[in-house]
């Protein structure tokens, strides 16, 4: 079974109805041991971490509960020198002094390699059941506790978590068996275990719940360590609310609409949807914005070409100058997205980036959009005949300059 069969069989079979569990030989989202330590050192860099939600949560014998501790002390973070996540796994050891811990890095998407593997793994998602209208959240879990530090809890995201180390093993409940449990203890369930379901992987397989599900990790094992990859709900109205500003606040009283998301085209021109700016409209009426219609395009055009990650793929430092460009594709395998903007700028997309273009013909632009996403190779002196009367040269280098930073593709240079 490929890729696309998969997800249109899991679409239609378990997605938002029933969990699943898969035995190793998947590659959904390749990820393993030298994967995750790449990514734990990425996300510790400096003027990453910022992004990062971390809390070390450790137990001490005798102790009733956890200790959790969002300012983790160094001693306990992975070090370069530690050379991979088994001799991260072995110097914590001494650390830990005999404790029981938890780390949980959370809002982990921040190196190329894993921001691309999440793209590829949740475009076959978006592709059945539309893009998200809340966030893709990839959280790690790493320690040698037996059972979640915090309990059993529930949250409104679909996860699909994939054990990197260790087997892993979830125990369920359906949402509706513990709201009508007046009795339901996140800490001490073992009256309910007969209720529940548990799930369990290995390295390599793949285990997946629904969004109204109750969920608690249990351990037998010294080291574990996986993947929590987690597709958050949302409303047209939460993303329109963004678009509003952070300072704004839902009106008292004011109802939800309750739509599906749009599906990803594979075209390159990206109109805000239909539903969405009628929401915005809407909301932009009752919170008195007259402003929020260019923020919300923007936000949409990061959306769709980031299938709701939540910040936009590592960018390229340094520019290349247009007289040293020989050839250009597109690398990504995703197209190039673009709209014109309520204030008339073109706005071009790609990889969770947008940039703003005034340009002196908008057909020109968008026909050299076309060709980059055709996948061809593009020879630059051709494109810069084509388009000499049409595009400045200015405005072509920084187009290419913009899709190369962005990762949307790659230049020979001559």
């Amino acid at each position: 079974m490929n890729r696309a069969e998969f997800w249109e069989a899991f679409a239609r079979t378990h997605w938002e109805r029933e969990p699943l569990q898969q035995a190793p030989g998947g590659d959904l989202l390749p990820v393993d041991e030298a994967a995750v330590f790449d990514i734990l050192l990425a996300c510790l860099t400096p003027g990453v971490q910022s992004g990062v939600n971390l809390t070390l949560h450790t137990l001490s014998e005798g102790d009733v509960s956890a200790r959790a501790t969002k300012e983790v002390p160094a001693p306990w973070l992975p070090l370069r020198t530690d050379g991979s996540l088994a001799g991260y796994r072995d110097r914590l050891v001494d650390v830990a002094a005999g404790r029981r811990y938890c780390l949980v890095v959370g809002q982990v998407i921040k190196n190329v390699e894993h921001w691309f593997a999440a793209r590829d793994f949740w475009s076959g998602l978006c592709n059945e059941v539309g893009l998200p209208w809340g966030r893709i959240v990839h959280t790690l879990f790493l320690g040698n506790y037996s059972t979640t530090p915090f309990g059993a809890h529930d949250h409104p995201a679909g996860v699909f978590v994939f054990p990197i180390s260790g087997r892993k093993r979830m125990r369920i409940w359906r949402g509706a068996y513990v709201r009508q449990c007046a009795d339901f203890d996140p800490f001490d369930y073992a009256e309910h275990r007969e209720s529940s379901t548990l799930l369990e992987a290995g390295p390599g397989g793949l285990i997946y719940w629904p969004s109204d599900v109750w969920h608690v990790a249990e351990s037998e094992e010294d080291w574990t360590v996986s993947l929590s990859a987690g597709f958050w709900d949302g409303s047209a109205r939460d993303l329109a609310l963004r678009a509003l500003g952070a300072e704004q606040r839902r009106p008292q009283g004011s109802a939800v609409r309750t739509v599906d998301p749009p599906r990803p085209s594979g075209g390159g021109e990206a109109e805000v949807p239909g539903v969405l700016a009628d929401v915005l409209e809407a909301l932009a009426k009752e919170c008195g914005s007259s402003q929020a219609e260019g923020r919300l395009t923007r936000l949409w055009l990061r959306r769709v070409t980031s299938v709701g990650i939540p910040n936009p793929v590592p960018m390229r430092a340094n520019a290349i100058p247009l007289e040293e460009m020989a050839a250009v594709w597109n690398a990504s395998g995703y197209p190039v997205r673009w709209t014109v903007a309520p204030e008339g700028r073109t706005l071009v997309a790609a990889n969770g980036w947008v940039q703003g273009l005034r340009v002196t013909d908008v057909s020109a632009l968008t026909s050299l959009l076309a060709d980059v996403n055709s996948g061809r190779r593009l020879e630059v002196a051709a494109l810069r005949a084509r388009v000499d009367e049409r595009l400045a040269t200015g405005e072509l280098e920084s187009l290419l300059n913009f899709l190369y930073k962005s990762r949307a593709i790659d230049i020979e240079r001559v």
